[in-house]
């Protein structure tokens, strides 16, 4: 067990470097520029001048095949690429910065009601989704705001409504090292709340914090995707004109906006639109899952062999 978890930790992390790479350098790399569309093609094919119209499957041009618009599928996921890598990692990150100060002072505190309820108030018992649908929808749709204040601003309510159940599950668990003998004298004898979390909190916490990262990391992207299936689009939204009407697409080309905004494409027989760019948001999202797995058999294990601890 303890062998294929490490197998799986240095596969997801591998993984999760190449998305990395390819996120840091993926513009330099695009084989044409984002605002690039060729809805009419004139290829030459045995001295007969054939005509084709977007959008076209993938070929030696266009490796991803082009959407709608003629825009170049695998130039749009590139330069998209860093927002679907970077931005939940910052949320995720904020969420715990902020949830583990505020759980950890409620613990030390020994206040009873749960911290959740301060941070979410009466919103704790509705569905994350529709809180955030209602905060977020129609915001940045077409306005000159740049992508990535929108970035800024959606991303800083979904790093808000994160902060309540890290806290919550933060305060329960410091509530329980409260009970540990060292803990108590080191109370009696005046250490400050500083010195606690530090010598006698975080030492028990890593290993919770880290478990703790990784399933924000899964759920904020099933939440943004979740998002991007309603309309909300991370980094806002552009009304284009297409050949079936007025579509909404995304400013960003994040990858699950990719997704999401072709939604009709299986039906309409044009299945590229939507593969190319949910086989990379599949093989991220495993590389987390690969990470959170061997997160979980290290931790069963070593809770296995002391279970004191």
């Amino acid at each position: 067990m303890i062998k294929s978890g490490k197998m799986g930790m240095r596969i997801g992390v591998g993984m999760l470097g190449i998305f990395v790479l390819l996120a840091w350098v993926g513009p330099s790399i695009a084989p044409y520029a984002p605002d690039h569309e060729q809805a009419v093609e004139f290829k030459k094919i045995n001295g007969i001048t054939e005509v084709s119209t977007a959008p076209s499957p993938p070929s030696k041009e266009h490796w991803f095949g082009t959407d709608r618009y003629g825009r170049d599928l695998l130039t749009l996921y590139l330069y998209g690429l860093k927002y679907t890598v970077f931005v939940p990692v910052v949320i995720v990150f904020l969420q715990l910065f902020f949830g583990v100060s505020l759980g950890c002072w409620a613990g030390l505190s020994g206040r009873r009601r749960p911290v959740s309820h301060q941070v979410t108030g009466g919103l704790g018992s509705i569905p994350v989704i529709i809180v955030l649908y209602f905060l977020l929808y129609r915001l940045g749709t077409d306005t000159p705001v740049p992508v990535i204040y929108l970035i800024l601003l959606q991303g800083g309510i979904l790093v808000v409504m994160g902060i309540g159940p890290v806290a919550s599950a933060i305060q329960q668990r410091t509530e329980e090292l409260k009970g540990r003998l060292s803990f108590t004298v080191s109370l009696h004898l005046g250490a400050s709340h500083r010195w606690l979390f530090r010598k006698h909190l975080f030492p028990f916490l890593k290993e919770d914090l880290m478990l703790l990262f990784l399933k924000n990391m899964i759920s904020t992207l099933n939440l943004i995707g979740q998002l991007s299936v309603l309309g909300v689009f991370l980094g806002g939204t552009i009304e284009k004109v297409s050949p079936t009407g007025m579509e909404s697409v995304s400013r960003s080309f994040e990858t699950i906006g990719l997704i999401a905004q072709e939604r009709g494409a299986l039906i309409a027989g044009h299945d590229w639109l939507i593969l190319s760019p949910l086989a990379g948001y599949l093989l991220l999202l495993s590389a987390w899952y690969l990470l959170l797995s061997a997160m979980e058999k290290k931790t069963e294990g070593k809770y296995s062999l002391y279970p004191h601890l």
